[in-house]
């Protein structure tokens, strides 16, 4: 088997739309990932990403009053036990756009098998 040791990436993005026809304004998100990042765990994967929604003040609407900024975050770990066999931990956090919803924090855990 091909050793994938050191493979890492990132993106970013971005948008912006007229402030007076949108919910939110502004969208930006990125993220991090790697494989292989520690000696002898050449098929484990991790990654963490985030995003920021900006709201537009000018939109006339009568909900506009309901929302504001929102952010989130996610951080993952892929533990490979086989090749094709995987376990991975999950973290996401929200902190929500929506006034009267309280910010949300998961923790999730699931297993993978690829044939």
């Amino acid at each position: 088997m091909t050793s994938r040791s050191g493979a890492s990436g990132c993106f970013f993005r971005g948008a912006i739309a007229p402030k007076d026809r949108n919910l939110y304004r502004t969208y930006l998100s990125g993220s991090l990932g790697g494989r292989g990042i520690f000696d002898g765990r050449p098929y484990d994967r991790m990654g963490v990403g985030v995003y920021w929604l900006k709201r537009s003040d000018d939109l006339n609407a009568p909900f506009t009053n309901l929302i504001g900024n929102e952010f989130g975050v996610e951080t993952f770990y892929n533990r490979a036990l086989t090749p094709w066999r995987t376990v991975s931990g999950d973290w996401q956090w929200i902190q929500s756009g929506l006034k009267n919803v309280d910010n949300l924090g998961v923790l999730g855990l699931r297993t993978n098998a690829q044939f």
